[in-house]
């Protein structure tokens, strides 16, 4: 993660001045830097919860981390993209990650009746991706540069 996050970028210099720092979600890749950066430190926080880490303790270190990463970014490495988003969705993958961790005997060994709504969850899930899949996929997928488009 380091290595990726890390490596100078200048030729993406000036569209990193674009990007303002308070930047939630924007630019033309906002919603896959979003979902890039919450499955970029999910991991950590697993690990971190399966060596037994409260959730609190894997998110504190999660942020110290992606928090260093991005000021690294901001003030040091050319062409990188520090912003608020960035921390925000680091952490929030840490948590996941660590909550997973932490109910993961729960999920592999659920008892009867929450088996039963996780089953239900997991086909709402299922469902709506394929709903999902189908809507960004359609034939006529629009303007919008984050959609993805077949190959003819």
């Amino acid at each position: 993660m380091l290595l990726l996050t890390l490596w100078p970028a200048p030729q993406e210099a000036k569209r990193s001045q674009l990007t303002p720092v308070w930047c939630l979600v924007c630019g033309s890749i906002g919603m896959q830097d979003v979902l890039q950066n919450l499955a970029m430190l999910l991991p950590l926080g697993f690990g971190l919860g399966l060596l037994g880490w409260r959730p609190a303790r894997a998110l504190l270190a999660g942020f110290a981390l992606g928090f260093s990463v991005e000021l690294l970014q901001y003030t040091v490495i050319p062409g990188r993209d520090a912003s608020l988003s960035d921390v925000v969705t680091n952490n929030l993958g840490t948590a996941l990650g660590a909550l997973v961790a932490s109910r993961i005997d729960w999920l592999l060994h659920p008892p009867p009746r929450a088996a039963a709504r996780l089953a239900l969850g997991v086909l709402g899930a299922w469902a709506a991706l394929w709903v999902a899949a189908g809507w960004l996929l359609g034939a006529s997928p629009g303007p919008a540069p984050w959609r993805a488009v077949l190959r003819q």
